[in-house]
């Protein structure tokens, strides 16, 4: 898929550290949970609990460390008004923008505000970015599963993820197979011998998340 304007991610990603306005949540208009998981066999969310984070919504209002969940099964961003409340929470009346956890290097933006020609608007995470990025994309759907010879069935949490890369020289936005050597070279194939031997040199895998941004960190740092 062709990136309409890789400068997108780069407005995007500093967004948190420009002068803007941060609203208060009294401000924040919110609707009633809709998903419900009470007989549903595993976590939908990203973490287990509430975290603190930011988020901008597509007024541009910025709201900075409100506890916050990401509904990974509907892609869907909870934020809790009251701190003291048991509540659930509230669904954002405004699709956010961005968001990310305070605890977390990791930026989550829509597709279609990365890739303009995409329908798409679900969140990927930016795990790393540069002129070759590495976004990381989190999924879990309901799936029913029944034991044998049982007439019982179980809703129960499918969990998986995939990377995408984006070369804003090529203009390539790709789903990789899974985070290896093979799947990651031809996107550094400009610097293969370079990436291979620091790789190499510093004992990074291919496969580790960390180790892959270490990579990419090195790459976009040669000439």
């Amino acid at each position: 898929m062709k990136l309409i304007s890789f400068l997108t991610i780069l407005t995007f990603s500093v967004l948190f550290g420009n002068a803007q306005t941060t609203f208060y949540l009294q401000d924040l208009n919110g609707q009633p949970i809709k998903g419900n998981y009470s007989n549903v066999a595993g976590n939908p969310y990203l973490f287990d609990g509430w975290k603190e984070g930011s988020v901008i919504l597509e007024n541009q209002s910025k709201y900075d460390n409100i506890l916050l969940k990401y509904d990974i099964v509907r892609d869907v961003l909870i934020f809790k008004k009251d701190r003291t409340s048991d509540a659930e929470g509230f669904e954002f009346s405004s699709r956010p923008v961005e968001f990310k956890f305070n605890d977390s290097e990791g930026i989550f933006l829509p597709r279609n505000s990365l890739l303009k020609q995409s329908k798409e608007n679900d969140f990927l995470e930016l795990v790393y970015n540069g002129s070759v990025s590495l976004l990381k994309k989190y999924r879990k759907r309901l799936i029913t599963k029944r034991e044998y010879n049982s007439a019982i069935t179980e809703q129960q949490i499918e969990e998986f993820y995939t990377f995408f890369i984006l070369n804003s020289k090529s203009g390539q936005f790709e789903e990789i197979k899974g985070l290896n050597e093979k799947a990651l070279m031809p996107f550094l194939a400009d610097k293969a011998n370079k990436v291979k031997d620091y790789a190499a040199s510093k004992r990074l895998s291919f496969k580790k998340e960390a180790d892959v941004v270490s990579i990419l960190t090195y790459y976009n740092s040669i000439n």
